[in-house]
């Protein structure tokens, strides 16, 4: 059995793979299913499979999964699970029996579930997904109806389904360690994409859709920015285009944080040179070639950003990667 954390990750992975055959159905049921889950976990093959890797933060546990078909039992007067919610976003179809009915779960739909009662529900066939497990009264005092949700599918045409899953994507390959403060505001706009998926009450649906949808955006935009800092077309009216949404309204969620799409792009351009330029392992790239790659058309622009952002020039940092190198 593999548990573990690589390095500074934040992420716990558990991997079934080099578990005997014969041990693998108690120690998934012992270890990951009561252990980590919280649940009862009863594999419905011979030989069950369950790669796993988990972030914990305050008032949140996120797991991305692959599971072989199984079953879930919680009783909250065993596992203490009155206090939470379960939120789980397939990327396969699904077929789910459960005590109410059968769901058919398409990719991209999330089935959501309280905890406050016992439940059961089988999964018929292997799954891939991303489970939250979140605080039942913090996401209460979001959602009006949060009671109403023992079980329930929500569609994958919603769109904030889709934004939600990629924040969580980039959560997960986030390998570095967060501030408090940084985990806070993640918590707080996951909790807000949820609420708004599930459809909170009227007095707090234009709080958390401006807060959680606008946050999920903007990240979704920097890291669009990001990929693509080589490309001399990068503008916002490309980005606005490939988004869907209109220039005015990227310039207004940078403005939100303090800054504008041209600074976060200069920004972003800058420190990709600055790191390029201190690897030895690119010392064989000249400086315009660098400039190039990291999309400034004008050599003269970047060497008087680059001096100003710095306080020295591309070539005093190069010399100095040079001099490090050899000694």
């Amino acid at each position: 059995m593999d548990i573990e954390r690589s390095g500074p990750s934040p992420l716990m992975r558990f991997s079934s793979a080099n578990l005997p055959e014969i041990e693998r159905n108690t120690v998934l049921r012992e270890v990951f299913g009561r252990g980590i889950c919280n649940m009862e976990l009863i594999p419905l093959t011979e030989a069950p499979v369950v790669d796993a890797e988990l972030r914990a933060m305050p008032g949140l546990n996120v797991m991305w999964g692959h599971n072989s078909p199984h079953r879930m039992e919680i009783d909250p007067t065993r596992y203490g699970g009155s206090d939470t919610f379960m939120m789980s976003l397939f990327d396969n179809d699904l077929h789910v029996r459960h005590r109410a009915g059968e769901d058919d779960i398409t990719p991209g739909s999330a089935l959501i579930v309280s905890t406050e009662q016992a439940l059961a529900a089988e999964c018929a066939s292997a799954c891939r997904h991303v489970t939250l497990r979140l605080d039942y009264a913090r996401l209460a005092h979001l959602v009006s109806n949060a009671g109403d949700f023992q079980m329930r599918m929500l569609p994958a045409d919603r769109g904030v389904l889709q934004l939600l899953r990629g924040y969580l994507d980039l959560l997960r390959y986030t390998d570095e360690p967060l501030s408090a403060q940084a985990e806070h505001a993640i918590v707080s706009h996951i909790y807000d994409l949820v609420a708004v998926a599930m459809g909170p009450g009227r007095d707090v649906a234009e709080i958390v859709r401006g807060r959680g949808v606008q946050a999920a955006r903007l990240n979704t935009i920097r890291q669009h920015v990001l990929a693509n800092l080589g490309d001399h077309r990068l503008s916002v009216q490309q980005v606005a285009t490939q988004q869907g949404v209109t220039t005015r309204y990227v310039q207004m969620l940078f403005e939100s944080e303090g800054t504008t799409f041209s600074e976060f792009v200069l920004r972003e351009r800058l420190a990709w040179t600055m790191r390029t330029l201190c690897d030895p392992a690119a010392l064989g790239r000249s400086i315009s070639t660098i400039a190039l790659d990291a999309g400034f058309g004008d050599l003269s622009y970047f060497n008087r950003v680059f001096r100003r952002t710095f306080g020295e020039t591309p070539s005093d940092v190069r010399a100095r990667t040079i001099h490090a190198a050899r000694h």
